[in-house]
């Protein structure tokens, strides 16, 4: 399935965005076994290795050029240990193939990491595409999904909310867990799918 133009630049900013945090957490990890016993001890601000990568997209010119992205300062996110928890969004317009750049994107952060295992978080707003995405995860001849499969050498498991997780599936798989967003059913017709 071939990208059209916007949804190719997207899928090559967030390419950028990967080597860049993938060069910055080299560095940090540097510090950190130079620092080795005290590196709890040393403020967020050292470590966070994904805001010093944007930091650097955005001193060499690599952000889109809006204004909302060059004055906005990175976001800071930690897991309950304390550790940086990169993250990043795509913004695509509607009928932009959202769901082509979902399965874009997981395949390349796969590309970029030694296990192509783990679990994925796969939200949705709607029922409808709810049950379109579903759909498309679960027919192995769908491009989406053989997208995820060539990315996982095969071993994607798609689940839903109900469905039990244990370590050794995501250890061994490409877990999706697709997820609707409650809040977008408010106000949602009760013929809606």
């Amino acid at each position: 399935m071939e990208l059209k133009d916007y949804q190719q630049e997207a899928s090559e900013q967030l390419d950028r965005w990967l080597r860049e945090m993938a060069e910055a957490r080299v560095k940090s990890e540097e510090v950190a076994r130079a620092l080795a016993g005290i590196w709890d001890d040393v403020p967020l601000t050292v470590r966070d290795f994904p805001a010093e990568a944007w930091e650097n997209l955005r001193a060499n010119g690599y952000l889109p050029d809006t204004v909302q992205l060059r004055d906005t300062p990175y976001h800071n996110r930690t897991t309950d240990s304390g550790e940086p928890l990169p993250h990043a969004c795509l913004k695509i317009p509607t009928g932009g193939g959202k769901t082509l750049m979902g399965a874009v994107a997981v395949e390349r952060i796969l590309a970029n990491r030694v296990e192509q295992t783990g679990l994925v978080l796969w939200i949705v707003p709607t029922r409808a595409i709810y049950a379109q995405t579903r759909a498309a995860l679960w027919n192995r001849e769908h491009p989406y999904r053989q997208k995820l499969d060539l990315a996982c050498g095969g071993r994607v498991k798609v689940m839903e909310k109900d469905d039990l997780i244990n370590i050794d599936d995501v250890r061994n798989h490409l877990c999706l867990m697709l997820l609707m967003l409650p809040s977008a059913e408010q106000g949602l017709p009760a013929d809606v799918p």
